[in-house]
Parts: C-alpha cells; sequence; structure tokens
C-alpha cells in the first residue's frame, strides 16, 4: 500500500510538472496583485481549507503579499452559514471585503462544492476579480467554469490534497525567489 500511494504521488508530481507554464501565470498573477497592492482571498473546505490557511501564511510570511483565507474566521463562517446560507460563505465575504483588481484562489479536491462554485460565480459576475482554482480528481463543475486559471491534479482526494500543498509552496517559493 506505501509502494502505491508513493507511486501516485509521483504520478500526481509528473502532472504538476506538466503544468509548469500554467504555474508561472498564477505566479505573475500573484507578483502583479502584490505589485499593485491588491488582495489575495483564498478558500477551501475540509483539508483544503487547512491548504487555503497555509498558503495565506507563506504568502504573507514569505512573500509579502497581503492575503485572507475565507475560511479561517470560524464565528463569521458560522454566522453566514447559519443566517444566509453555508452555499454563500465565501462570497458573502467576498461581497464586503474585495474589489474588482483582487484575486481569488480556491481550492477543491473535487470541484464540486457549492460554496466554491458560488464564490467564482460572485467573482465572476460582480467583482471581475482574477481567478484561481486548484482542483482534483474529475476536476468537477469548476474544471469547466470559464475564466478560470486552473490546475488540475486528476487523482483521488488524497493526493490531490497533498498536491495541492506542494503547488502552494511551488508558488510561494517561486514568488520568494522572484522577488530577490
Amino acid at each position: 500500500m506505501i509502494k502505491d500511494y508513493i507511486d501516485e504521488l509521483h504520478r500526481c508530481l509528473d502532472s504538476i510538472e506538466s503544468q509548469s507554464e500554467k504555474i508561472l501565470e498564477i505566479v505573475d498573477i500573484l507578483k502583479t496583485t502584490k505589485k499593485e497592492l491588491n488582495r489575495v482571498f483564498i478558500c477551501g473546505n475540509g483539508g483544503s481549507s487547512s491548504t487555503a490557511s497555509h498558503m495565506v501564511n507563506d504568502l504573507v510570511k514569505m512573500c509579502g503579499i497581503n492575503a485572507t483565507c475565507l475560511s479561517d474566521n470560524v464565528p463569521l463562517v458560522t454566522a453566514i452559514a447559519n443566517d444566509v446560507d453555508y452555499e454563500h460563505i465565501f462570497s458573502n465575504q467576498l461581497l464586503n471585503l474585495s474589489n474588482m483588481y483582487d484575486t481569488l484562489i480556491v481550492i477543491s479536491g473535487s470541484g464540486n462544492s457549492p460554496n466554491i462554485i458560488e464564490a467564482i460565480r460572485y467573482c465572476k459576475q460582480c467583482t471581475g476579480m482574477k481567478i484561481i482554482a486548484f482542483v482534483g480528481q474529475d476536476g468537477g463543475y469548476v474544471a469547466h467554469m470559464d475564466g478560470i486559471h486552473l490546475i488540475h491534479i486528476p487523482t483521488d482526494m488524497l493526493h490531490a490534497e497533498d498536491c495541492h500543498l506542494i503547488l502552494e509552496h511551488i508558488i510561494s517559493t517561486e514568488i520568494k525567489n522572484g522577488n530577490k
């Protein structure tokens, strides 16, 4: 089982490497966002929420980017879920915090989370923000949405979560090294 897991991880890493050009485009978007003093909002559910929070840590600490994890404010997330709807926990925050020059990063193992899809829809319809998505499995609904800078790791949930964290580290390191 250990060998099989590691073999699949190698295959997923090859998938990341094959998307190097897309990754560098994302790095450029984030560098521009920083240069123009705009914000990056990141969100995810479950393990992807943890990766979103980790990415904010690295973008702020390593890269000096103004980044916020929309999953981190538990009182606000639960208030929106309770008083509005769970589907709007991210879009409602974006309504109050973002502007058209900001960037949204969504992280989803399935690409089918209604709150992720709603956040993307909100940004596309109301703000024109740049949208970046990391997805796994078959990419889900998110992989078929237009106007998104998409990195798709076609694998199971666990390997997708592993690779999304690796992808986050690659991007943060590239931004940090590019600023020297």
